[in-house]
Parts: C-alpha cells; sequence; structure tokens
C-alpha cells in the first residue's frame, strides 16, 4: 500500500505538470497543443502557475522562457490548428481545478522525460 501512495505521489510531481516550455518551432517540440474554450473537448484543464513549487498536479504548469532554465520539462508547441493536436487543453480559473477530462491521453505525460 506503501509503495502505491508513495508512486502516486512521485506520479503528481514529476508528471505532467511540471516545467513547460513553448516551443516556437513544430519540429523541436514534444507535443503539439490546442487550447480550446470548449470544456467539452478538451483532454486536460490547464493552470499557470508562478513557480515550479506550484505545480503538483496534472495540468498545473510552470511556464519557463528558454530551454536552458529546465531541468526537466515538456516542449510544447501551440497550434491554431484543431485538427493537427496531439493534446487539446482547456485553461480553468483556479489552479484546484485542473487534470485531466479525458484518460486517454494519460500518457503524454511522459514524453520529453
Amino acid at each position: 500500500t506503501l509503495i502505491i501512495l508513495l508512486s502516486g505521489f512521485l506520479f503528481n510531481v514529476n508528471g505532467f505538470s511540471q516545467k513547460v516550455y513553448k516551443d516556437s518551432d513544430v519540429s523541436t517540440a514534444d507535443l503539439r497543443v490546442y487550447v480550446t474554450t470548449d470544456l467539452a473537448s478538451a483532454d486536460l484543464k490547464v493552470f499557470e502557475v508562478e513557480s515550479s513549487d506550484q505545480a503538483r498536479r496534472d495540468g498545473q504548469w510552470y511556464i519557463v522562457d528558454e530551454n536552458s532554465q529546465a531541468d526537466a520539462y515538456i516542449r510544447l508547441y501551440i497550434t491554431t490548428n484543431e485538427s493537427e493536436a496531439q493534446l487539446k487543453v482547456y485553461y480553468v480559473s483556479d489552479k484546484e481545478q485542473t487534470g485531466w477530462v479525458t484518460n486517454n491521453k494519460r500518457n503524454l505525460y511522459k514524453i520529453g522525460k
């Protein structure tokens, strides 16, 4: 039971919730992301936090300005074309609202690790 609890804690701390670099080059990005205004079509609810230690759950993103600032990060390309996105995110107004809307994209947090 303790191992299960610890692995759950590590997933939340080290999962898709950590440092994010918004890449302007789709060819070097780990993941293509579309920002939707429709919660029903989203895969992940997202909130941008102010420091990396606030990113405790999936969808709590700490945005870094340059790739050199992040020791473990995911490079995202924000696309305006919904059909080319691998992940659709919906921005929420409170960091406690973050998390997965659909379970079929959960494995994407491993990209860039």
